[in-house]
């Protein structure tokens, strides 16, 4: 189960190859959809228009959720993360109440949710 309201790792999800990263986007809104709903976006990580992976909707709440898929300890928030990030972060503030999250598939570990009201800091490191 995914706990959307902290920086958690829920454990006990089945686990997806890093290598898919749509495939952990799949898993994701198959568990969404356990408790809420999420619709994967087509094409999201595309072009200039492409600001998200799934929009899904929990407790009322709308997010735009960024799906990031690893095997590492960490995750590098590069030049082109913080650029994609930051588009997430300003579609959500331009249209409120959307709010913004990075959601982290962390191989053979469980998933995170962020909450972003800013760019997180660089690496993020897996929480145990």
């Amino acid at each position: 189960k995914i706990d959307s309201r902290s920086s958690r790792i829920c454990r006990g999800a089945k686990m997806i190859s890093q290598k898919h990263i749509k495939d952990s986007e799949r898993k994701y809104v198959k568990i969404v959809n356990c408790s809420g709903f999420a619709q994967r976006i087509a094409g999201s990580g595309c072009g200039q228009f492409g600001v998200c992976d799934v929009i899904s909707v929990e407790d009322g709440q709308v997010y735009l959720d960024e799906v990031k898929s690893t095997s590492q300890e960490k995750l590098t928030v590069d030049t082109k993360m913080k650029e994609q990030l930051q588009k997430l972060i300003d579609t959500a503030k331009a249209n409120p109440p959307v709010k913004s999250r990075l959601v982290i598939h962390w191989k053979r570990r469980g998933w995170q949710i962020i909450n972003l009201d800013e760019i997180p800091k660089s690496p993020i490191v897996i929480k145990v």
